[in-house]
């Protein structure tokens, strides 16, 4: 059993005993300085943290759990802009992907980009038709 929300202004992630409601794990999806997780990029902003997931998705039978939300784009300002963040985890509590939408290019001032970029992963779901996993995503950069 999950338990998700944002605890300490990062994204959260608590699996608990079923029978005793102890907690196995905490995951909180924050900065980790010079590593990142698979599928992300090095940029010169917090690219690994996550603020908050707004909807989670465990498909049956799979052993992965898939999470949406966004992060802030200044992470010490919850005024600023956001990137839409989607990231894939275990059942151990190990990131496998973390992508994250919405980061500008070599092109692109920053400081400019932040103030009309608001991109977030609203919603995660899984297709039993298809096997796929699908994302609904609002993207204004």
């Amino acid at each position: 059993m999950y338990m998700l929300g944002r605890m300490n202004g990062f994204a959260s992630v608590l699996k608990f005993q079923k029978r005793n409601f102890q907690i196995l794990w905490k995951v909180e999806i924050q900065d980790i300085g010079n590593t990142l997780y698979p599928g992300t990029t090095a940029t010169n902003d917090s690219s690994t943290h996550m603020t908050e997931i707004l909807s989670a998705i465990q498909p049956e039978k799979s052993a992965f759990l898939y999470c949406a939300g966004y992060a802030f784009r200044d992470s010490t300002n919850e005024e600023s802009k956001r990137y839409a963040v989607v990231f894939k985890m275990d059942q151990e509590g190990d990131i496998k992907f973390l992508y994250k939408w919405g980061q500008y290019t070599e092109l692109e001032d920053e400081a400019e980009h932040s103030q009309t970029a608001d991109d977030v992963a609203r919603a995660i779901a899984f297709d039993d038709i298809t096997k796929d996993i699908v994302v609904l995503l609002e993207v204004t950069s």
